[in-house]
Parts: structure tokens; C-alpha cells; sequence
């Protein structure tokens, strides 16, 4: 999800309450999705920001998240926010005469494995040859068994590439072998186009430090995650071991005060009104810029230490 994009002159309804409306598993046997109870956060993950019905759609955008599961690997979630075109009246609401009016909609592939930008270019791909999704549950449903038997692939070995074929078009990527560096399949551009290398530099020292909350801004949600996840790639060999949610919705904004380590993506509308808290550490992607709080800096060398603030 991610709400509507367009001018409060636009909205005709709302803000809604997401929720989920179909589920189809691809036939792939993986045990680590069997079990999908207790992922009552999805349609809040999959819809972050405040969605409404609009007189006039807005183009699709596309932007990844994650599930985290206590005790199991996480789920990434690969979301296409679109509008289905819609009767007034079918709805409800008033439309100031209009014949159509646009609902907000998110197709979403949940995955356990970390093809991100693979997954992600399918789904676009995908969409692309979609027209606005029907509302009959059977239209729904063929959509997404489509959707699903492109996806049933089986994940191979190292060194071995994977296929995915959408319509025309076929997109893949490679495991390394073992013994390389491991699988990034992750747009860095987000990350390198945005802020500095000593920008850089200083975010990856402070997330080894470890006892540090980060958060990331942006004015566009799909960049959020590519640019989390290289951060966290530029961590090799070492691991990020505390809670990471590269989009987090605008109901819950209040976890930005715990004390506790995290890294955080957040679209700039989501912001709390009060602003990013002092003793949180803020990187701009749209503004480029790295706030850096004091008792963070002290922790730098004084040549990092020295362009802390930004």
C-alpha cells in the first residue's frame, strides 16, 4: 500500500482502513510460509501510510517491507499500490457527481527468500499487464493464481540462476557460491545517490557500534528498503541483530521513542508532528543530509566526528 499521492482536492473518502481481502499460495512446498497466523500486521505493512478514495487514480508505485516473525525468518513483503475504478454508488460515498471514483488496492508477494529486487521487477512487470483489477472475487482470484504459477519456482543451488518468466519478459539472478560474498540482490542507487561516502561511512560505524536507533527519511516509499537493506549489506560479515522495519506505518510512529536499538524507514508524510526524536539518528535520502545526535558523535573518530553534523 501507501496512500493516495495525489492533493487533498483529490480525495473523495476517507482515510480508510486497509484490510485483507484474498490470499493465494504459490505451490512452491515452502515450510517457512505454511504457516501464515499471527500476521495480523500485514495489511497495516502492506498499506503504511493513510489511503482514500480518489476522483482521479494515480500511477502505480511499488515499494518493499518486512514481516517479522519471533523465532522465524522474516517475510518480505513486495507491494504494487494501485487504483481499481470503482461505482459511487457500489461504495457509498458521495463523488460530487463524478461516474467513477478510485479505490485504493495493493497486490503484495510474500517471500521468505531474499530476491528482493528480482521479486520486485516481476511484480512490476506483472502489473503492468494488469488493467485496473476487477471487483468480482472470481476476477480477483485468477489474478492472483496467475501471479502465483509465475512465481512457483523452486529456489536452486548456488551458483545457479533463477528464472522468472512474466508474459514477454524474463528476469533472474544468481546465488554465489558459498564461499563468496552473499546474495545483495538489492538496488544500491537508492543509498549511494542520496548521501555522501563519508555519510556513508559514518552510518555503517555507528550501526556497528550497535546501541544506536536509526532512522531513514524519504519522500518516496520505494526507496526505503533497497536503501536499508545495502546499509545492512555494507555490514558484512557482520549482522544487524536488532529489529528492522524498512517501512513503518503511520499508526504506529510512537515506537520511534523506544531506547531500544532499531532501524527504521519512514516516508516523510508519516513523520510524527513533533518531529524524529533527539536521540535518534536521521538520515535524509530526498534531502540528503545526516543528522547526527551528540551523544552518537562522541562515539565517531574525530575525523568522522569532525562532518557529524550535516
Amino acid at each position: 500500500g501507501g496512500g493516495g499521492g495525489g492533493g487533498y482536492g483529490n480525495q473523495v473518502y476517507g482515510p480508510c482502513t486497509p484490510h485483507l481481502v484474498m490470499m493465494v499460495r504459490a505451490d512452491t512446498h515452502d515450510a517457512s510460509i505454511e504457516d501464515l497466523s499471527g500476521l495480523d500486521l500485514l495489511p497495516s505493512l502492506a498499506m503504511p501510510q493513510d489511503t482514500h478514495i480518489l476522483a482521479y487514480p494515480q500511477p502505480p508505485h511499488f515499494y518493499t517491507t518486512i514481516v517479522s516473525r519471533p523465532g522465524r525468518p522474516p517475510l518480505f513483503l513486495h507491494c504494487c499500490h494501485r487504483y481499481r475504478q470503482e461505482s459511487p454508488s457500489s461504495l457509498g460515498v458521495d463523488s460530487e457527481g463524478r461516474p467513477f471514483v478510485f479505490v485504493p488496492e495493493t497486490l503484495t508477494v510474500l517471500s521468505p527468500q531474499p530476491y528482493h529486487h528480482t521479486l520486485s521487477t516481476a511484480l512490476s512487470l506483472f502489473s503492468h499487464s494488469l488493467a485496473p483489477l476487477d471487483t468480482s472475487p472470481a476476477r480477483l482470484r485468477g489474478t492472483l493464481e496467475t501471479l502465483s504459477t509465475c512465481l512457483s519456482v523452486y529456489v536452486p543451488p548456488p551458483t545457479m540462476p533463477l528464472y522468472l518468466q512474466i508474459g514477454g519478459s524474463a528476469v533472474h539472478c544468481q546465488c554465489p557460491d558459498p564461499g563468496e560474498l552473499p546474495l545483495a540482490d538489492t538496488d544500491f542507487a537508492p543509498l549511494l545517490l542520496s548521501l555522501s561516502p563519508g555519510d556513508i561511512a559514518r552510518l555503517i560505524s555507528l550501526l556497528l557500534g550497535g546501541n544506536v536507533q536509526l532512522v531513514v527519511v524519504s519522500d518516496h516509499l520505494d526507496a526505503l528498503f533497497p536503501a536499508i537493506t545495502s546499509l545492512l549489506s555494507l555490514l558484512f560479515p557482520f549482522k544487524w541483530p536488532y529489529p528492522v522495519v524498512p517501512i513503518v506505518p503511520k499508526l504506529f510512529t510512537t515506537s520511534l521513542q523506544s531506547t531500544m536499538p532499531y532501524i527504521f524507514g519512514m516516508h516523510r508524510q508519516s513523520l510524527p508532528e513533533n518531529g524524529i526524536p533527539p536521540h535518534v539518528v536521521s538520515a535524509d535520502l530526498s534531502r540528503g543530509t545526516l543528522n547526527i545526535p551528540p551523544q552518537h558523535a562522541r562515539h565517531l573518530t574525530p575525523e568522522q566526528g569532525g562532518l557529524a553534523s550535516c
